[in-house]
């Protein structure tokens, strides 16, 4: 069985527990509506202390951060929940089915509130760390150019395309949104690699001072973009 399935057996088997516990440690006239309504949170939320470690070592699409985030807020949700379930629990037992019912409303709204929060908190930290791990457009421009260095005989293009590679390697990274000039860049190269598949190597040295020129506007557009940031 995966280390997850024995973590989900344990919620199950601790749950079942509580119940049983209960139900030969008090009376049978203590017993109500509110009583067994509270008895069931209280187990369902001690299934869920044995059931957590299966949340936080789940994989999240080889991400690490979101059940490291997630830590916190679920310890918390694991030590508060079986505390108001177990004092709408002795309220039941006292008589106070009102008030017992209500701390257990209020229990299980609470549990769904936060759950669907740290959900919400989990999309945004995913998000941004998509944002943040993608690789900048500059790296695969890079390859590019290097590939279509090594595609061709020209020693002087090849030289000038090593040159291109070059300054493709230094040029500044990405910010969220991108440049205006990535499009741009990207159709210049676009057109080097048609021009040396049809071996016109008259052409490519415009295309490839274009790049040049573009990478400049970029690198200015994105020292700029980061100084507002």
């Amino acid at each position: 069985m995966r280390l997850i399935g024995w973590f989900n057996l344990a919620a199950v088997v601790a749950g079942l527990m509580a119940l049983a516990m209960a139900y030969y440690l008090v009376p049978d006239k203590a017993w109500s509506d509110a009583a067994i309504t509270s008895i069931v949170v209280f187990s369902l939320s001690v299934g869920f202390i044995f059931y957590l470690p299966s949340l936080i070592t789940k994989q999240q699409h080889g991400r690490d951060s979101i059940p490291i985030a997630s830590i916190g807020p679920l310890g918390f949700l694991t030590g508060l929940i079986p505390i108001i379930s177990a004092v709408a629990f002795i309220l039941a037992l006292k008589g106070m089915d009102n008030i017992a019912f209500a701390v257990n409303v209020f229990a299980v709204g609470f549990f769904i509130i936060s759950w669907l929060m740290l959900r919400a908190s989990a999309d945004v930290i995913s998000n941004v760390e998509t944002t943040g791990t993608a690789p900048s457009k500059h790296i695969s421009w890079q390859s590019e150019i290097q590939g279509l260095c090594c595609a061709t005989s020209d020693n002087t293009l090849k030289n000038t395309l090593d040159k291109l590679a070059e300054k493709l390697r230094y040029a500044a990274s990405d910010v969220p949104g991108g440049s205006t000039q990535d499009s741009q860049i990207e159709n210049e190269i676009q057109s080097i690699s048609d021009l040396l598949a049809v071996n016109k190597t008259t052409d490519v040295q415009a295309h490839i001072s274009n790049v040049e020129m573009l990478l400049q506007q970029r690198d200015i557009y994105l020292r700029s973009a980061r100084n507002k940031a």
